[in-house]
């Protein structure tokens, strides 16, 4: 446990060592009275015990409760400030390291990362805090009270110390036990957690089809299986630790007659005896808190495990090129990419000229949303290489990258926070002027006024307070704000009502006339001017061309746009 602390901590272990100093300091004189009360036992056998005799003894031990609930203070206060200081930083890393992941692996283990930077952090804070000090003064007072009655009786100590060898090997055996059932609980926490994070994001569809008992198997199946490990983990845990603390207790029944035996024999004095009974409690006490202190830190061991896992995660690396600010152009050499075992792009080439307008389209699942997904490198392509502006894009810095393209994309995702700074995401230096104008383009500025503090309106967590079309023109204002060199519309018109749809695409065509722009569409009529158009089916280019040359082909592009003609005209009818 403690390489793994050092390990987050980047080896500033000065707080900790700290904590273990003063918590070795409180249980050093918390057995300091044990010499005291020998010399008073030993005055009150002999007849010696007047009141001003005994004075200096109880100085003595005022003084040793004083100072052993100061070091307890400062030791605490160490603790603490190790801990939560590493807690808070460990999330910060986490949270940084997380944004330089692949979206693929945040997407696929979003349950568990709740459960990292929440549970398994909270975890490692609870270790250094309380158990990693209390372990500490757990293993040292046995050690200091030993060393202080072998000095008194050699005999007597051996005698007090007999059991404890065979009770520590009893808990380094059940060990293995302990970690295997750990890590299952911990497992079984992070598939609940998933589950739960499923649930809330599905409630909406839960409710619509009232969905009720089966349509929660798998959140209950899961909660059920995290009791069963969490019972599992308690039954190992209770069970080794009762058995650890009553093999180490058995040396008080041997100290007791072996202590009598000695002293009826004469060869051990009353004083002696009666101090040793005494300060058995102060040596067994600890130790029988070994064993559930000793578990917990190794059941929050595999938290830290947990937490470098994530971090050894290899990140998107790059060089932090300074891409141009205009005239950037896109191309796609001979890609390939999958998910898993499923090949979304086979071998897609195409060029998209700088200040030019590119439209994607062709049937749901034909690799559109992809395209653009690994141009800004949310994913590195399986072979094949992307070009932007002249380098290849897994040879560039992710902040460098996208910081030269604006997405709109199809899932709007607004922050617990003002209009005025959702929009700033674009841009986060932009000044209120600047806010308001990018509102303005997005035709959004007339409904925001509206709102009961206008761009100052607290939005609820997700943007839930708006409507779909309002998300997705906030949005639309993010990506005009940013005034990026590549702006990328995943159905950026949808959701919108006709007339706010036309102003929206005046709006980008006067922002695609200094840009390279690629648009998602499923609407044909909106990418009538596009430059070039590429139709995809099964992650295959088919057809490319612009919008008169696929026409004048009649080949699917064509007959997607007859279908969409004939849509038009559907009616509902009884």
């Amino acid at each position: 446990m403690r390489n793994l602390l050092k390990h987050f901590a980047a080896g500033e272990m000065a707080a900790l060592r700290t904590a273990n100093l003063f918590a070795v300091l409180e249980v050093l004189f918390a057995g300091a009275p044990l010499v005291v009360l020998y010399a008073v036992i030993t005055a009150l056998v002999d007849g010696r015990a007047s009141l001003s005799a005994i004075a200096p003894f109880l100085i003595v031990l005022v003084a040793c409760f004083v100072v052993q609930a100061l070091c307890a203070v400062r030791s605490v206060v160490a603790a603490s400030l190790f801990a939560y200081g590493l807690g808070a930083t460990l999330r910060l890393r986490l949270g940084e390291h997380l944004r330089r992941l692949p979206l693929g692996y945040c997407k696929s283990a979003a349950g568990s990362m709740v459960e990292t930077l929440l549970l398994d952090v909270f975890n490692i804070e609870l270790a250094t805090s309380t158990m990693y000090n209390k372990f500490v003064a757990s293993v040292s007072l046995p050690v200091i009270v030993g060393l202080l009655l072998a000095a008194i009786d050699v005999r007597l100590t051996l005698v007090l110390t007999a059991t404890v060898p065979a009770a520590l090997l009893f808990l380094w055996y059940s060990r293995k036990a302990l970690d295997a059932r750990s890590a299952e609980t911990l497992g079984a926490r992070r598939e609940a957690s998933s589950r739960v994070l499923e649930y809330i994001q599905g409630i909406r569809t839960l409710k619509a089809f009232n969905l009720t008992g089966d349509a929660c198997n798998r959140l209950e199946a899961a909660l059920g299986r995290l009791r069963d490990r969490s019972i599992a983990l308690e039954s190992t845990m209770g069970p080794a630790s009762e058995i650890y603390a009553c093999v180490a207790a058995l040396g008080f029944a041997l100290l007791i007659y072996c202590g009598t035996s000695l002293w009826r024999d004469g060869l051990a004095s009353l004083p002696v005896l009666l101090l040793f009974m005494i300060a058995s409690l102060k040596f067994y006490q600890p130790i029988m808190g070994i064993a559930p202190y000793a578990s917990m830190i190794r059941h929050l061991r595999h938290s830290g495990e947990n937490i470098r896992a994530v971090l050894t995660v290899a990140p998107q690396e790059g060089t932090s090129w300074i891409l141009p600010e205009k005239n950037l152009g896109v191309r796609f050499e001979n890609v390939r990419f999958g998910y898993a075992d499923r090949e979304v792009l086979r071998g897609l080439s195409f060029t998209a000229r700088p200040q030019s307008l590119t439209a994607l389209v062709g049937p749901s699942g034909a690799g559109k949303t992809t395209v653009v997904n690994l141009m800004a490198r949310f994913w590195d392509v399986s072979s094949g290489r992307i070009l932007v502006g002249g380098h290849d894009v897994r040879g560039l810095a992710p902040e460098s990258l996208l910081g030269r393209i604006a997405l709109v994309m199809q899932d709007v995702h607004l922050f617990h926070d003002t209009v005025a700074n959702n929009i700033r995401l674009g841009k986060p230096d932009a000044s209120p002027d600047a806010v308001v104008a990018a509102a303005r383009a997005a035709r959004c500025e007339a409904w925001v006024e509206r709102l009961p503090q206008g761009f100052d309106t607290v939005l609820g967590e997700g943007g839930a307070t708006l409507s779909g079309g309002e998300r997705r023109r906030l949005a639309i204002a993010r990506a005009i704000l940013k005034d990026a060199p590549i702006v990328v519309l995943d159905e950026a018109t949808a959701s919108l009502d006709p007339e706010n749809e036309g102003h929206i695409q005046e709006a980008f065509t006067a922002l695609a006339a200094s840009k390279t722009v690629f648009v998602i569409a499923h609407k044909l009529s909106t990418i009538r001017n596009a430059d070039q158009i590429l139709f995809l089916d099964a992650g295959t280019l088919v057809e490319a061309g612009n919008f008169e040359q696929l026409m004048a082909q009649s080949g699917r592009f064509r007959r997607f746009w007859d279908l969409q003609q004939q849509a038009r005209g559907w009616k509902i009818s009884r």
